[in-house]
């Protein structure tokens, strides 16, 4: 829980740098993030786009632990036992983006947010209960 809190607190500090437009962190920030040559700059970077993306992802999950205590739905289906971190959240951020190149040009303004909450959608997506009658 702590790592969690850290992870929060990072993003938290980080929201400035990565949300200069105010929309999150875009697909060209998070190209930079991991992908540019390291420097003093691009590693801070980093940095703070890994714990901006493990918080969001945590955030889902959190959110979704809340569905489940108010007797609501849940969004998402997680594997009881299934521990998600960053890797795991970069992994399918990283196969989402090439899956989706196969079909669609990628804006470079399209928020990580938005391709994290689609892959764990795609993986973790709930079965449909039938509709009943009342």
């Amino acid at each position: 829980m702590k790592r969690f809190g850290l992870a929060l607190l990072l993003a938290a500090l980080a929201w400035p740098a990565v949300a200069q437009s105010g929309h999150g962190m875009t697909l060209e920030d998070y190209r930079q993030a991991f992908n540019a040559p390291a420097t003093e700059e691009t590693v801070d970077w980093t940095v703070y786009a890994t714990a901006y993306i493990e918080g969001f992802g945590n955030g889902l999950l959190l959110s979704n632990g809340l569905l489940a205590v108010q007797g609501r739905a849940p969004a998402l289906c997680v594997p009881k036992g299934l521990t998600l971190n960053f890797k795991n959240f970069k992994r399918m951020i990283d196969n989402q983006i090439e899956e989706s190149s196969k079909t669609e040009t990628l804006k470079n303004d399209l928020t990580v947010e938005t391709v994290l909450i689609a892959a764990m959608d795609k993986a973790f997506r709930c079965p449909e209960k039938p509709l009943t009658r009342q």
